[in-house]
């Protein structure tokens, strides 16, 4: 596992079943129509192992919601570029660079918050994130009353329907697309009163007198949740002992559990454990199996005092739009 700029510094006990973006079987794939070429990355880029909306329209295909735009998994297929000095990964294809978009197939995707087998697979409508949960479970709203100004101040009328939230994005006669929501600045809270938004390629701001704007969350996709995807567990009130020798790894001491179960391989961060520590989880030693106990770690950093501790296995789990 190399470090960011590049250099190497610690090695994983398993490889990993995949990087998300990658195809998860060698069942039928399909990729989305795009016309009359292929479709490019916007000035914000696209990231690869996400969704994203290709714009007949303007021809471009980035991670947010585009009206009337066609949705699809972005596959990694080595068209992003790594442009920090000694990088060592990319996942982010560059503005102008090509962008496929698949609409079929068998992939792996990242669920931060877990997911189960058979779920539905939902898009952040900002980043093309991906989130599972039950179907019919998309977010909309939209104002036959708001205008927009130049500075980007959006004003709601009270013909509101649904509820507004910070990062839901933001579209409608005039309004660039990649547009959002980053604050709310008066009224009630998801409701009528004034919006700071923002917009990913940085597009300027038109007047927008009074108008329909729609407002979107997360989308529900085609896909289906192919594999359970565990939650990272988190405990509080945890601690890592410095090694002693002869021992090789520290030892941590999980506290209350408050999500999730501790397993070996799982890497830990919280308090002034840095991911780059590489705190590795290689076998619980006592307590109750995958909670409050202690384990032994691949890990002979210093000592950390009382913490929440976190502990991932990456999150990856395979979708499908077979099921």
């Amino acid at each position: 596992m190399p470090s960011q700029p590049g250099f190497q510094t610690f090695v994983n006990n398993e490889l990993p079943v995949g990087v998300a973006g990658d195809f998860a079987s060698a069942n039928i794939r399909a990729s989305v129509l795009s016309f009359p070429f292929a479709f490019t990355a916007p000035a914000a880029g696209t990231q690869c192992g996400a969704f994203g909306w290709g714009d007949p329209a303007g021809g471009q295909a980035g991670n947010y919601y585009v009206p009337n735009g066609m949705i699809g998994f972005v596959h990694r297929d080595n068209a992003a570029l790594i442009t920090a000095f000694l990088g060592y990964a990319a996942m982010g294809i560059a503005p102008g660079g090509r962008v496929t978009l698949m609409s079929q197939g068998d992939f792996w995707g990242v669920f931060a918050a877990g997911a189960t087998a058979q779920q539905k697979v939902y898009a952040n409508p900002l980043t093309g994130l991906l989130t599972a949960g039950a179907t019919g479970n998309s977010v909309t709203a939209n104002s036959t009353a708001a205008s927009l100004a130049t500075t980007g101040v959006l004003t709601v009328g009270a013909t509101l329907t649904g509820t507004l939230a910070v990062g839901q994005v933001v579209t409608g006669p005039g309004v660039p697309n990649g547009s959002y929501i980053a604050s709310q600045l008066t009224g009630t809270a998801g409701s009528t009163g004034t919006y700071q938004l923002a917009n990913v390629n940085n597009t300027p701001f038109p007047v927008v007198g009074s108008t329909t704007i729609n407002f979107w969350g997360v989308q529900e996709t085609q896909w289906f949740v192919a594999s359970n995807v565990p939650v990272n567990a988190t405990a509080t009130g945890s601690s890592i002992a410095a090694p002693v020798s002869p021992a090789v790894g520290g030892i941590l001491t999980v506290g209350t559990v408050t999500a999730g179960v501790f397993a070996a391989g799982q890497f830990l961060t919280g308090g002034t454990l840095a991911a780059t520590a590489n705190a590795q989880i290689l076998s619980q030693l006592t307590g109750t199996t995958g909670g409050a106990g202690t384990y032994l770690l691949n890990y002979n950093g210093p000592a950390v005092a009382s913490f929440t501790v976190t502990a991932s296995q990456g999150n990856l789990g395979k979708i499908t739009s077979f099921l």
